[in-house]
């Protein structure tokens, strides 16, 4: 069967976290943890794991930064 979007983000979510503990300082899964939890509407953890990364690099410097600018905005993490 398949499965519900709720249960999609959580699998993500679980994987990203699986990801974490054999590299914890790997920012882009922490990013994808807290873009898969802004997407899961669970914006609390979104922004506490965005915020992680954002001590430890400048997202303006990623390939991605257009693609999620508008998340960081809707967070209230850029201005």
């Amino acid at each position: 069967g398949y499965l519900s979007d709720a249960e999609e983000y959580n699998l993500a979510i679980d994987y990203f976290l699986k990801a974490l503990i054999f590299k914890p300082d790997d920012a882009e899964s922490r990013l994808k943890v807290g873009l898969t939890y802004y997407f899961a509407g669970n914006r609390e953890a979104a922004k506490r794991f965005i915020e992680e990364v954002m001590q430890s690099f400048d997202l303006k410097q990623s390939p991605q930064y257009g693609v999620i600018r508008p998340i960081l905005l809707d967070l209230g993490l850029e201005k």
